[in-house]
């Protein structure tokens, strides 16, 4: 059996794209939503 990783990423990226934003949304309406930042250390 052979696999298409193309055809495998196009489909994991495309759901991605849709899942992302709806998730994001719903950690807003649930107020369970957390910053995005960048990580750094301060020293």
């Amino acid at each position: 059996m052979e696999i298409d990783y193309a055809s495998l990423f196009c489909l994991v990226d495309n759901f991605c794209k849709g899942f992302e934003p709806w998730y994001k949304k719903q950690l807003i309406t649930d107020m369970k939503a957390k910053r995005n930042r960048k990580r750094t250390i301060v020293i």
